[in-house]
């Protein structure tokens, strides 16, 4: 099968491919380390190539940092691209139920977003955006839910899709230790269940 004209060809595939080797080692190590205990030359090294072959792609530490992040977000918003009202609250548990990428994801965010809580962290605001970004999400399908006089307490939808994302958070650092125990997926499911009459 002929390649599209938009996929790259000889040394644009190659610089490519080594551009993604980066972010996927950058993971790796941020994950381990966290942006903190992270450094150029251990991402250098896991790839196999010179401190300056990582800056030929990425001139800071934190511009590897936003390309992780963008990547993760990529995949998140995969699940979440086109839906809105119920059908978000549906694609919200495809993702906790996805167990071929997301278990990365979750352990990339849980070392990430724990040490970028301070306001001088290069993640700061980019975990703020996404929260607030997911829970406007949440609260506008809860909303429409109450609307639709399907609401089974008085708790205002803003509340419940805080906690809803709260819950979840926390439930993963809780998988991250022992994952035989918990079911994010079906604790999430239940708690939306126990504010709203909803097919979930």
């Amino acid at each position: 099968m002929t390649a599209p004209l938009t996929a790259p060809r000889g040394p644009y595939a190659k610089t490519a491919a080594q551009r993604q080797r980066i972010l996927d080692v950058a993971a790796e190590e941020f994950t381990r380390h966290g942006f903190d205990g992270s450094s150029m030359s251990a991402i250098a090294d896991g790839v196999g190539v010179s401190r300056a072959g990582v800056l030929h792609h990425f001139p800071t530490r934190e511009a590897v940092l936003r390309a992780v992040l963008e990547q993760a977000d990529a995949i998140i918003d995969s699940f979440m691209r086109g839906r809105e009202g119920v059908a978000a609250i549906h694609g919200i548990l495809a993702i906790l139920r996805d167990d071929s990428v997301m278990p990365r994801v979750i352990r990339l965010h849980a070392a990430l977003s724990a040490e970028a809580i301070r306001a001088d962290h290069p993640a700061n605001s980019h975990f703020a955006r996404r929260f607030l970004a997911l829970a406007t999400e949440l609260e506008r399908a809860f909303e429409q839910l109450e609307v639709e006089g399907r609401a089974l307490t008085d708790t205002p939808p803003r509340v419940v899709a805080r906690e809803t994302l709260a819950l979840a958070e926390g439930l993963h650092a809780q998988w991250l230790r022992n994952p035989e125990d918990i079911d994010v997926h079906d604790a999430v499911r239940r708690h939306v269940q126990r504010h709203f009459d909803v097919a979930l």
